[in-house]
């Protein structure tokens, strides 16, 4: 792959500026994370060099992450970088095929608790991409884009998304993402149409790295569900009047659908005594995130009615949108009842 390089030091010249611009920017934002909260509706004006480019150098990220936008734009990885100033992003991209729409690679800071955007900044105030629009892109070439630090609080997100400015309907002016190989987690967020890919924590990068082989774990297991997951094995903790249970799952396959996960503590009759259903990590790590033979443990807490003798934990998965469990078999492919694994509580444990 060939590197393309455009310098920072030329005068900034916008290109002529499309109607609506301006009102599709405020538009996407607002709807990023489900509506996200802009003081005076609109970001401040930003000044011709905020974007910045990086010196020409290596063209590998420091971190790969491979996401497709849409079936012509793939961003390749990023560094994120802690300065004084606070951190710097710089984003590797490279183009599929031709492109033939005017797209536009935006870079931002957010507050997951908060649902609120710190830095938006959509990439058309970047000078690179007024002298090299993704659509003058050559496929093959990569492409740098960065942002200069940004004071940002103790705990912020970094997101990415690729906004089509020719989109008549804002609700999809945003490119979908596909997750590809990556050696961090990297997430979807605002319902699909940007991905989170890192966190911030006390000013440092907070970077998640993808586990792919088993921790010690107290007990194994063997189940498949819907030919997506398996269950590896589980621990089991007292947690005051509750049981903890952390199950090991290893993803199959991709998937596109988020599911979600059903734990009951059953009695020795089989009867629920409590229940808890989630996305996995309480929604951090959807499983259409995962990617093939990845390990991920995810827990969930079951109380204990008082004076209940509790004698087991039932896992399973479901489509939120219908209710459904996921077809379950055990280790010699057996459909298993009512589409769930069942795990013993040893004698007195936990």
């Amino acid at each position: 792959m060939s590197t393309l390089f455009v310098s920072d030091h030329a005068p900034y010249a916008p290109r002529r500026p499309r109607q609506g611009r301006a009102a599709l920017w405020c538009s996407l934002l607002l709807l990023l994370l489900g509506g996200c909260r802009l003081p005076g509706m609109a970001p401040p004006p930003l000044e011709a060099d905020f974007f910045t480019r990086t010196d020409p150098g290596e063209e590998a990220p420091a971190v790969p992450a491979t996401v497709d936008f849409g079936d012509g734009l793939r961003l390749l990885g990023f560094d994120l970088r802690s300065t004084p100033d606070g951190p710097v992003l710089v984003t590797y991209w490279t183009a599929l095929r031709p492109v033939d729409r005017e797209l536009l690679p935006w870079l931002f800071f957010y507050d997951e608790t908060q649902g609120t955007v710190i830095s938006p900044l959509p990439a058309t105030t970047l000078p690179a991409l007024n002298e090299r629009p993704v659509r003058s892109w050559q496929p093959g070439f990569v492409v740098r884009l960065a942002m200069p630090a940004v004071a940002l609080g103790e705990r912020r997100e970094a997101g990415v998304g690729v906004a089509v400015l020719e989109a008549a309907d804002p609700n999809a002016a945003r490119l979908t993402p596909h997750l590809g190989a990556a050696t961090v987690v990297v997430r979807l967020i605002a319902g699909g149409t940007a991905v989170e890919i890192a966190r911030i924590r006390a000013g440092q990068p907070d970077l998640e790295r993808r586990r792919f082989e088993l921790p010690p774990i107290q007990h194994q297991a063997a189940a498949t569900f819907g030919q997506f997951a398996a269950l590896r094995g589980y621990d089991l903790r007292r947690d005051g009047d509750a049981i903890l249970v952390t199950a090991y799952w290893q993803a199959l396959q991709p998937v596109d659908t988020s599911f979600a996960v059903r734990a009951e503590l059953l009695d020795s009759a089989g009867r629920p005594l409590s229940r808890a259903e989630s996305k996995p990590r309480v929604g951090q790590r959807p499983t259409e995130s995962w990617i093939t033979n990845e390990i991920i443990a995810d827990s969930y807490r079951l109380p204990v009615p008082e004076g209940a003798q509790p004698h087991a934990v039932a896992l399973s998965f479901f489509d939120p949108a219908t209710g459904e469990p996921l077809p379950t078999h055990d280790a010699q492919a057996a459909r298993l009842p009512d589409d769930r694994v069942t795990l013993a509580i040893p004698e007195g444990r936990p």
